[in-house]
């Protein structure tokens, strides 16, 4: 995959990377995959993260999350090129359309296992879902008060 740099300072710093990583065994090259295209993919072959396995029904419930909050959000973005800002401003963004905390929560655990699985698959240098907190983005939002008996 050709890449880019805008000067010819990061082009410098862009080579430097390379070079260090090509010496440390570490280099791979960046995944064209696009969110959507890696979650369709994962979709048939995830297995779970335990000797158990995975139900059915809970992939199920995985990819119904997946397809309502994080492919709309998601979906287009390169995979490689997700980082852990585009995550928060995803939950930001479930936070400002009133969504739950635990309704949020489901949300991000799908894309969780999809960037914990890419990892693993070598399509992501590092995984940016990690540390994603949904406590954070609930912060903002005012607290309702109930009304108090009279």
């Amino acid at each position: 995959m050709k890449r880019s740099a805008r000067t010819l300072d990061e082009a410098r710093i862009l080579k430097s990377e390379l070079v260090a990583d090509v010496a440390r065994g570490e280099y791979r090259p960046r995944s064209s995959d696009t969110f959507a295209g890696y979650v369709a993919d994962w979709r048939k072959t995830y297995a779970g993260r335990t000797s158990r396995g995975i139900r059915p029904e809970t992939l199920a419930d995985y990819g119904a999350c997946l397809d309502r909050y994080a492919l709309p959000a998601l979906g287009r973005m390169r995979l490689a090129e997700i980082e852990a800002g585009d995550l928060r401003g995803f939950v930001a963004r479930l936070a400002d359309r009133g969504l739950s905390r635990n309704t949020i929560r489901l949300a991000l655990a799908p894309v969780k296992l999809v960037f914990a699985t890419a990892l693993e698959d070598g399509k992501v240098r590092s995984n940016p879902a990690t540390g994603i907190r949904v406590v954070a983005a609930l912060r903002r939002q005012p607290r309702r008060r109930s009304p108090r008996p009279s």
